[in-house]
């Protein structure tokens, strides 16, 4: 919801879309999100003994996201960097009217 209402206000992004989302609905979205994110960090009532920690699930999950940032990174950035490429996106639309893109590779330098 943040990117909508970032791609709301940033013109210079020239973002359109078929559907129009009221920006209380992102707000709103927004806020329920951003509790289901805090939540899990709050520490239980006490007397509660479970045999994990009560922060190890969010832990976990933010761990995988991370790590998947970074293989990102590696992929798409690093490793386009060390073989000499970079990767560009190539912007279509077919006849029903809808857009495609597709990645290619665009040398750095010529060897």
């Amino acid at each position: 919801m943040a990117g909508l209402i970032y791609l709301r206000f940033k013109k210079s992004e020239q973002w359109t879309s078929p559907w129009k989302n009221p920006l209380v609905c992102c707000l709103v979205s927004l806020l329920g999100y951003s509790f289901v994110i805090v939540v899990p960090w709050v520490p239980p009532e006490a007397g509660y003994d479970p045999s994990y920690s009560y922060y190890l699930f969010p832990l976990i999950a933010i761990s995988i996201l991370c790590l998947g940032a970074l293989y990102w990174l590696w992929q798409t950035k690093l490793w386009a960097w060390v073989k000499g490429y970079k990767l560009v996106a190539e912007r279509s639309v077919d006849e029903d009217g809808a857009e495609i893109i597709v990645y290619g590779k665009v040398p750095l330098r010529s060897d």
